[in-house]
């Protein structure tokens, strides 16, 4: 995983991550990748499994101490298990990297077999997969909020919310993402609709559902803006067209070709100003 992603989990995983720990675990992860040690993206994804272990064996507390501990001392990801145990059997933490230092902290055999495991489930994503459908029924509890929230916010049409609960989850049904995350980015999206576009555009797109990606959301209000018709969006849609950002005139060009009575496979070629597929340019001019 990348730096970001590493601060993103590990502030998901545990609470209240010091900065400094932070500072330190990242440098550590750098100096190693920098000696030829191992890469960056590799120290992460094993420091990021041995801590969610710990904190399923140990607790969030047992977790917490040891990274933030890096304050101070950065244990090598490979014996974060070992401290651990030391940890929990009452050794203070000074006494533990001191031990560390000089004699190691090595796990046992069992940990090491689970941890190798479970960095080879995370590596494949079936990690990801598995803890987005375990917190499925918190997350779903949250989205509902804030779906009501938004609908509230928008003046939407009253129960439109469990249509997009629906579609949230029907986008998502592999939980390649959490489900957090899908009704985040589908609330943001409205949200900024609703501030660049206006109300009416982003209520009649959320009443309607005539799209359900955050990115055709964000098109699809844009191009409402610009006189374009609802009727046309879920066509738009489907070849893909509101995908793609478009800037003002592109979207403006793609607009009158449709209100024209174009079809929406050649919106992407009007928007570009460019001959219609299948088409000469001569015969585009005469159209």
């Amino acid at each position: 995983m990348t730096r970001e992603d590493f601060e993103r989990r590990i502030t998901d995983l545990l609470p209240d991550v010091s900065d400094q720990a932070m500072k330190s675990w990242l440098e550590y992860a750098k100096s190693l990748d920098r000696d030829g040690t191992e890469t960056e993206s590799e120290i992460f994804d094993r420091s990021y499994v041995e801590l969610a272990l710990i904190k399923r064996h140990q607790g969030v507390e047992t977790a917490a101490a040891l990274f933030n501990y890096g304050e101070k001392f950065v244990f090598n990801y490979f014996e974060l298990r070992g401290a651990a145990e030391f940890l929990k059997e009452g050794w203070p933490l000074e006494r533990i990297s001191d031990h560390a230092v000089e004699n190691g902290c090595d796990p046992t055999l069992e940990a090491m077999e689970e941890s190798h495991a479970a960095l080879e489930e995370f590596q494949s994503g079936k990690w990801d997969t598995r803890e987005n459908k375990r917190k499925f029924s918190s997350d779903l509890s949250q989205g509902i909020r804030q779906f009501y929230a938004l609908e509230q916010g928008l003046g939407g049409q009253d129960g439109t919310f469990s249509e997009w609960i629906r579609a949230a989850y029907e986008i998502n049904e592999d939980f390649d993402q959490s489900f957090a995350e899908v009704v985040s980015g589908l609330c943001g999206a409205f949200h900024d609709t609703d501030a660049q576009y206006g109300r009416d555009i982003s209520r009649q797109l959320y009443n309607t559902l005539a799209v359900v990606l955050p990115a055709e959301i964000r098109s699809a209000a844009q191009y409402l803006s610009l006189g374009g018709s609802l009727d046309h969006v879920p066509a738009l849609a489907l070849v893909g067209f509101l995908m793609e950002p478009q800037d003002h005139d592109s979207m403006l060009r793609a607009v009158k070709h449709m209100n024209d009575g174009g079809d929406a496979e050649n919106a992407y070629y009007a928007a570009q100003g460019k001959a219609f597929k299948g088409h000469s340019p001569q015969h585009q001019q005469t159209m």
